[in-house]
């Protein structure tokens, strides 16, 4: 829109700024303006309308260049909660088509930063259209342990087995994304190898890479539930590069360093093979 000049976002105060900072060379600039919103949960546009035909917009695109069996475009949208400035973003994604993604506007930062409200969107959507989504959060290196707390996030109350049944019910699983270099790490050999692959220190800061629950998953044996929280890991390296879906991984911190003890992946063709 701001490429095209469109004059619903000139129409905004808001819209004018940012167009106005890209077209001088200073896309930055607008991204940082932008964030202050952000940041104070402050809706810059705060006009449904438009938000609602820059959504038609993604919906459309998505079912243009879908092409099942060729190349897989889902609906989706990124939930981008940060509380007091720390990421517990999720990507949404929709099972069905834009017939039904287009009734409604996707739930935003600005109607509120918890989790839980998320899920009870989530499942108001479904309720209504008979569709399925799909909440993959990530980057919980940089949620200063909000991630994977030990209780709630507007309450602060313990974790219970509704809450473990919910987020299991609604996030699956959970990506873990990494920048490159990346050490592999081999110990012992055949059958039984471990398998570690490690972040370098200092492409997260070290202080988050200590924070109990930035990465560390939660045993629930406490709930009456003998699995952890997830059971299946996408990890990728830089974007469009995918590793394999983790079964059975267990985090753990070598010196400074993060990683992921593997036990099996699944790589892609294995994937396609269980899928036919």
């Amino acid at each position: 829109m701001i490429a095209e000049s469109n004059p619903a976002l000139l129409r905004t105060d808001f819209g004018k700024k940012i167009h106005g900072l890209v077209h001088e060379g200073d896309p930055w600039g607008a991204y940082a303006l932008w964030g202050e919103h952000m940041s104070r949960r402050e809706d810059p546009l705060d006009d449904d309308a438009l938000t609602r035909s820059v959504w038609e917009r993604i919906t459309e695109y998505a079912e243009q260049y879908n092409q099942p069996g060729v190349f897989t475009a889902f609906i989706g949208f990124e939930w981008t909660s940060s509380p007091g400035g720390n990421n517990l973003h999720r990507n949404v994604v929709f099972r069905g088509d834009k017939s039904r993604a287009d009734r409604i506007i996707p739930f935003s930062n600005y109607d509120s930063t918890d989790p839980e409200d998320l899920w009870a969107w989530m499942a108001a959507y479904e309720e209504e259209t008979g569709d399925r989504l799909l909440a993959i959060p990530h980057n919980g290196n940089l949620s200063n342990g909000l991630m994977f707390d030990a209780v709630t996030l507007t309450d602060r109350t313990p974790l219970d087995r509704d809450y473990a049944e919910r987020r299991m019910r609604w996030e699956p699983i959970y990506e873990v994304t990494y920048e490159e270099p990346v050490r592999i790490i081999t110990l012992g050999a055949g059958d039984n190898r471990l398998l570690i692959l490690v972040l370098e220190a200092g492409v997260a800061s070290v202080d988050a890479l200590s924070v109990d629950g930035t990465y560390r998953r939660l045993g629930t044996p406490d709930l009456g539930i003998e699995t952890g929280w997830y059971r299946r890991v996408a990890i990728s390296t830089a974007p469009g590069r995918w590793l394999g879906a983790v079964v059975d991984d267990e985090v753990v911190v070598i010196d400074e360093n993060f990683g992921v003890r593997i036990t099996s992946i699944l790589s892609p063709a294995e994937r396609i093979a269980q899928l036919s």
